[in-house]
């Protein structure tokens, strides 16, 4: 009963005939008290948890990242430089062209280590993205030229039908060729062998955009990985890690 009465007494229902002793009321004011201090205490604890989970997620998919990003180029250039390695010539002439194409791919992942030390600054002011005119249909053509090697081994068949007429677009030129690159890799990799892969782009004029596609006729995607494009799975599906950091620019033109 004096329990009762110092509860109501909390809560400025007591009985004014009834006198309750103040151990009681201080016991239950501090029984209260422990009791919020518990719950805030295993509220921050989870907290605690999920934030040091969030960040081992982000860890591993930035670890992915550098690996898948910055690999993919150096295999293409090795597998390259072996072309020339099987020759029996003390001497080797590369074409003017090819180390071009070498120069540039190097130069690029060079840009590539750049962005991607710069990864952590996502996650706090969002990605940096260098917006400049870009030539789509020369950058496709590029990325398909750096790619050779990887379509002939895979003996695939891709068709760039980009029209050379269609206006610059606005974007940032080394994130749209990562787009690029991963998605013709993904379909390179997880097709069979001879897989057809077609790359277009469309003006969308009333909406003032580019609409670029990447088709290839191989396995596809399962609905529920279109559904969710940018989550990238816990047991770490590459398809899914490729569209994890990557959301296609659609810009006026």
């Amino acid at each position: 009963m004096l329990c009762h009465n110092a509860i109501a007494m909390l809560f400025g229902w007591r009985d004014p005939h009834t006198t309750v002793p103040a151990a009681y009321a201080l016991g239950i004011f501090y029984t209260v008290l422990i009791c919020l201090i518990a719950d805030v205490g295993i509220f921050l604890y989870e907290r605690s948890l999920q934030r040091e989970f969030e960040l081992r997620q982000r860890l591993r998919i930035f670890l992915h990242a550098v690996s898948h990003d910055l690999r993919n180029p150096v295999i293409g250039m090795v597998m390259t430089l072996k072309t020339f390695g099987q020759s029996e010539q003390q001497t080797i002439q590369i074409p003017q062209e090819l180390l071009k194409q070498m120069i540039e791919s190097g130069e690029r992942q060079v840009a590539l280590i750049n962005s991607l030390l710069e990864a952590h600054e996502t996650e706090v002011h969002g990605i940096v993205l260098h917006y400049q005119s870009v030539n789509l249909h020369e950058l496709v053509q590029s990325v398909i030229g750096d790619f050779q090697p990887f379509i002939q081994q895979a003996n695939a068949t891709v068709t760039a039908t980009i029209p050379t007429h269609l206006p610059p677009v606005n974007a940032d030129a080394l994130h749209l060729r990562r787009v690029y690159e991963n998605l013709l890799l993904n379909a390179l990799r997880y097709n069979r062998p001879g897989v057809k892969l077609t790359l277009d782009a469309v003006c969308e004029n009333v909406k003032n955009q580019i609409r670029c596609t990447v088709r290839d006729d191989g396995v596809g995607m399962t609905q529920q990985q279109c559904d969710k494009p940018g989550t990238a799975c816990a047991k770490g599906d590459r398809s899914q890690l490729s569209l994890h950091y990557y959301e296609l620019y659609q810009q006026p033109w």
